[in-house]
């Protein structure tokens, strides 16, 4: 079953390595309402905005579908009409390091976790200045 396969198989299946030349790439996991996933993969990142969404142009992700999916959910409490869906972005290994070298790829706690999840759970946090690379150089693909 598709929702039993790793991230990493799952970015495979999408068409990963062909769009990124490379076999080797970190795969970051973003939840979200249906609407913004499929702008998301539809624009490869192009609808990402420095000032816009909710978080002023940062961009949550979380290695972990199943945490991706409590955080969609999250999105979707108030929003009758949307469903949860989540997004995978895969990068190159040496796009990755450049971000963090640079303090645009963090990982700090958690704010305001929902129920299940703890502070302390895993996450990414790709800050204002790395969407432009994002856009540029991220595989963008919906995950199961």
């Amino acid at each position: 079953m598709a929702n039993h396969l790793s991230l990493r198989q799952q970015a495979l299946n999408a068409g990963a390595e062909e769009e990124l030349d490379s076999p080797i790439f970190e795969v970051f996991a973003h939840g979200t309402i249906a609407t913004f996933a499929d702008k998301l993969v539809e624009t490869q990142g192009g609808c990402l905005s420095e000032t816009g969404g909710k978080w002023a142009g940062r961009f949550f992700t979380v290695p972990d579908l199943r945490v991706a999916t409590v955080f969609a959910e999250r999105a979707c409490g108030n929003l009758r009409h949307e469903k949860p869906k989540t997004v995978g972005i895969a990068l190159l290994p040496v796009t990755v390091q450049l971000l963090r070298s640079r303090g645009l790829l963090t990982s700090p706690l958690i704010q305001n976790p929902p129920p299940g999840i703890s502070p302390t759970t895993p996450q990414f946090v790709f800050e204002r200045g790395a969407l432009e690379q994002l856009r540029s150089s991220g595989f963008f693909f919906m995950l199961m």
